[in-house]
């Protein structure tokens, strides 16, 4: 089964390379291209997260949402998205790449923020904590796909958990990565 998934942020986005870009000190990652892109991983997280918080909600076994995940094989949750040193999870994400249509925006596909760390026992600016933060612009579109088997319940929670989600990436507590996130279902196409 195949799903596919498309990402549209709203806000400028955040999806960290953990090195240095230019004059930004916080780079997002590209691919060979030169174009951002956001990682499967990152989408996998977001979504697990999610599916974790639904079945808890509904008072079905999962592992705590937004924290230790449990490699319990029995697990709705780790059965269908694997988890470290076991499993590797019923489905597959893919890297969530730029549409075409944005591609031929280049440079202008990135905005470098300022940002200054805060003392927190002082309530004041850190001197010579000031560093940038590359973001992506608001109003690019990412597509990606999801793969692997599942059973119908595995799959509209997949969906279910998709569609609530309303950030992504880093730096969310400072207004980055809102997003719109849809499906598409994909029947009989071979890859």
């Amino acid at each position: 089964m195949l799903l596919k998934y498309k990402i549209e942020l709203k806000s400028f986005g955040h999806f960290g390379s953990g090195m240095a870009q230019g004059r930004a000190d916080n780079g997002i990652v590209r691919d060979a291209t030169g174009n951002p892109y956001i990682p499967g991983s990152t989408v996998k997280g977001r979504v697990r997260a999610y599916a974790e918080a639904i079945l808890h909600a509904r008072h079905k076994q999962a592992c705590t949402p937004f924290q230790k995940i449990c490699g319990d094989p029995s697990c709705a949750v780790c059965s269908l998205f694997g988890w470290s040193g076991g499993n590797g999870g019923k489905i597959f994400f893919s890297d969530a790449i730029v549409e075409e249509e944005f591609k031929e925006l280049g440079k202008y596909l990135f905005s470098d923020r300022d940002n200054v760390m805060i003392s927190r026992s002082r309530d004041v600016a850190m001197e010579g904590h000031l560093f940038k933060t590359e973001t992506c612009i608001p109003g690019i579109r990412f597509t990606g796909e999801i793969e692997g088997e599942m059973m119908e319940a595995e799959r509209q929670l997949v969906i279910e958990a998709i569609s609530v989600i309303t950030h992504i990436g880093g730096n969310k507590s400072r207004g980055m990565g809102r997003c719109q996130i849809t499906t598409e279902e994909v029947v009989n196409e071979n890859h």
